[in-house]
Protein backbone atom coordinates (compact mmCIF):
# COMPACT_ATOMS: atom_id res chain seq x y z
CA UNK A 1 0.00 0.00 0.00
CA UNK A 2 2.86 2.53 0.85
CA UNK A 3 4.49 1.79 -2.59
CA UNK A 4 1.41 2.67 -4.77
CA UNK A 5 1.20 5.51 -2.42
CA UNK A 6 4.38 6.64 -3.58
CA UNK A 7 3.80 5.63 -6.99
CA UNK A 8 0.56 8.04 -6.91
CA UNK A 9 2.26 10.83 -5.46
CA UNK A 10 5.37 10.53 -8.35
CA UNK A 11 2.88 9.72 -11.00
CA UNK A 12 0.69 13.14 -9.88
CA UNK A 13 4.39 15.10 -10.02
CA UNK A 14 5.24 13.72 -13.06
CA UNK A 15 1.79 14.49 -14.92
CA UNK A 16 1.21 17.77 -13.31
CA UNK A 17 4.35 19.23 -15.02
CA UNK A 18 4.03 21.93 -17.19
CA UNK A 19 6.62 23.00 -19.63
CA UNK A 20 7.35 26.11 -19.45
CA UNK A 21 5.19 28.54 -21.21
CA UNK A 22 6.29 29.38 -24.68
CA UNK A 23 8.22 32.51 -25.77
CA UNK A 24 5.65 35.31 -26.96
CA UNK A 25 6.19 38.36 -28.54
CA UNK A 26 4.81 41.49 -27.80
CA UNK A 27 1.79 42.25 -30.01
CA UNK A 28 0.83 45.34 -32.22
CA UNK A 29 2.60 47.34 -35.02
CA UNK A 30 5.98 46.96 -34.16
CA UNK A 31 8.35 50.01 -36.07
CA UNK A 32 11.42 49.08 -37.95
CA UNK A 33 14.03 49.70 -40.69
CA UNK A 34 15.54 47.64 -43.50
CA UNK A 35 18.67 48.36 -45.32
CA UNK A 36 18.87 47.04 -49.00
CA UNK A 37 21.58 45.38 -50.54
CA UNK A 38 24.48 47.77 -52.11
CA UNK A 39 22.62 50.72 -50.30
CA UNK A 40 23.41 52.64 -47.07
CA UNK A 41 20.21 54.15 -46.50
CA UNK A 42 17.91 53.25 -43.96
CA UNK A 43 13.97 52.51 -45.03
CA UNK A 44 11.41 52.63 -42.73
CA UNK A 45 9.40 49.93 -41.99
CA UNK A 46 6.46 48.54 -39.92
CA UNK A 47 5.42 44.90 -38.79
CA UNK A 48 2.22 43.85 -37.13
CA UNK A 49 2.61 40.82 -34.67
CA UNK A 50 -0.31 38.94 -33.46
CA UNK A 51 -1.34 35.92 -32.96
CA UNK A 52 -4.44 33.51 -34.36
CA UNK A 53 -5.17 30.18 -32.25
CA UNK A 54 -2.09 30.16 -30.73
CA UNK A 55 0.11 30.62 -33.55
CA UNK A 56 2.44 33.80 -34.55
CA UNK A 57 1.48 35.64 -37.27
CA UNK A 58 3.97 38.61 -39.08
CA UNK A 59 3.50 40.83 -41.48
CA UNK A 60 6.27 42.89 -43.18
CA UNK A 61 5.04 46.57 -44.13
CA UNK A 62 7.12 49.00 -46.15
CA UNK A 63 4.86 51.44 -47.35
CA UNK A 64 6.17 52.50 -51.23
CA UNK A 65 7.99 49.42 -51.76
CA UNK A 66 7.70 47.15 -54.17
CA UNK A 67 5.68 44.57 -52.32
CA UNK A 68 3.68 47.02 -49.27
CA UNK A 69 2.85 44.29 -47.37
CA UNK A 70 4.63 40.32 -47.41
CA UNK A 71 2.83 38.17 -45.00
CA UNK A 72 5.72 35.89 -42.96
CA UNK A 73 5.52 32.04 -43.45
CA UNK A 74 7.52 29.41 -41.36
CA UNK A 75 7.77 31.30 -38.22
CA UNK A 76 10.15 30.11 -35.76
CA UNK A 77 10.66 31.75 -32.20
CA UNK A 78 12.89 30.74 -29.89
CA UNK A 79 14.34 33.05 -26.72
CA UNK A 80 16.49 35.11 -28.30
CA UNK A 81 15.96 34.48 -32.13
CA UNK A 82 13.10 34.51 -34.74
CA UNK A 83 12.98 33.02 -38.18
CA UNK A 84 10.78 33.36 -41.09
CA UNK A 85 10.20 32.84 -44.66
CA UNK A 86 8.45 35.72 -46.80
CA UNK A 87 7.84 36.82 -50.43
CA UNK A 88 5.29 36.86 -52.79
CA UNK A 89 3.94 34.51 -55.56
CA UNK A 90 6.04 34.65 -58.34
CA UNK A 91 8.51 36.88 -56.80
CA UNK A 92 12.04 36.06 -54.88
CA UNK A 93 11.51 34.48 -51.20
CA UNK A 94 13.83 35.23 -48.15
CA UNK A 95 14.53 33.73 -45.40
CA UNK A 96 14.83 36.42 -42.35
CA UNK A 97 16.36 35.77 -39.04
CA UNK A 98 16.94 38.39 -36.52
CA UNK A 99 18.39 38.26 -32.87
CA UNK A 100 17.29 39.84 -29.77
CA UNK A 101 19.20 42.52 -28.45
CA UNK A 102 19.68 43.61 -24.77
CA UNK A 103 16.62 46.82 -25.64
CA UNK A 104 14.51 44.22 -26.54
CA UNK A 105 14.76 45.00 -29.96
CA UNK A 106 15.68 42.42 -32.60
CA UNK A 107 18.06 43.01 -35.23
CA UNK A 108 19.69 40.69 -37.99
CA UNK A 109 19.28 40.09 -42.00
CA UNK A 110 17.16 38.86 -45.29
CA UNK A 111 18.78 37.05 -47.84
CA UNK A 112 17.66 35.59 -51.28
CA UNK A 113 16.18 32.11 -50.22
CA UNK A 114 17.32 30.94 -54.00
CA UNK A 115 20.91 32.14 -53.60
CA UNK A 116 21.90 32.14 -49.62
CA UNK A 117 24.91 33.83 -50.17
CA UNK A 118 23.06 37.28 -51.85
CA UNK A 119 23.56 39.96 -50.53
CA UNK A 120 21.90 40.35 -47.77
CA UNK A 121 19.07 43.36 -46.42
CA UNK A 122 19.73 44.15 -43.31
CA UNK A 123 16.41 44.71 -40.85
CA UNK A 124 16.19 46.05 -37.59
CA UNK A 125 12.54 45.10 -35.34
CA UNK A 126 11.63 47.82 -32.47
CA UNK A 127 8.70 46.27 -30.22
CA UNK A 128 5.68 48.82 -29.22
CA UNK A 129 5.82 50.52 -25.83
CA UNK A 130 4.12 49.57 -23.37
CA UNK A 131 0.97 51.54 -21.89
Amino acid sequence: MKQLAVLLVLLSIVGGARPASAQQLPVGRWTGTSVPPGMSMEIPMSFDVSYEDGNLKLFMNMPGGPVPRVEARDIELDASTITWMGGRTGGMSVRCSVEKKEDGSYGGECVNADDPKSEPMLLTMIPPREP
